[in-house]
């Protein structure tokens, strides 16, 4: 198995039985985010960035799965912090090389998925226009 089909079942394993604000299984968001990467590195980072933040799994679990130092650094980076300020936090994601273009993406698909509540709309947009980056 590759490291992405690997990071896919990891992903899909994890986000089992969760759903997103529409009632949409959770995963679809990871693999909407992954598909819009144009990197293998991206695309495998994508598809699990919301694993540390929304599941049990650690840091070292993603370790023991297989993946290097560049994949879980940058899952670190993209994994926001218990009470961290949300532009604080999209600054430091997207120091990070491989999870900027994960970010940007992921701001995108949330965008589009909270059209109607609109302090969500507003705070992917702000995030999108402070990286130099059209909603």
């Amino acid at each position: 198995m590759s490291n992405l089909e690997t990071a896919i079942a990891v992903a899909a394993a994890a986000h089992m039985d969760q759903q997103d604000h529409n009632g949409d299984p959770y995963i679809l968001h990871a693999l909407r985010v992954m598909m819009a990467q144009t990197t293998r590195e991206a695309q495998i980072l994508a598809v699990m960035h919301d694993m540390i933040e929304h599941t049990a799994t650690s840091l070292n679990d993603v370790y023991s799965f297989g993946f290097d130092d560049d994949i879980v650094l940058a899952l670190n980076a993209i994994t926001r912090r218990d009470d961290e300020d949300h532009l604080v936090f999209v600054k430091r994601a997207c120091s990070n090389p491989i999870a900027r273009p994960v970010k940007i993406a992921d701001l995108r698909d949330n965008l589009r998925l909270h059209q109607q509540d609109a302090e969500r709309s507003t705070r992917y947009r702000e995030a999108l226009e402070m990286l130099g980056e059209r909603p």
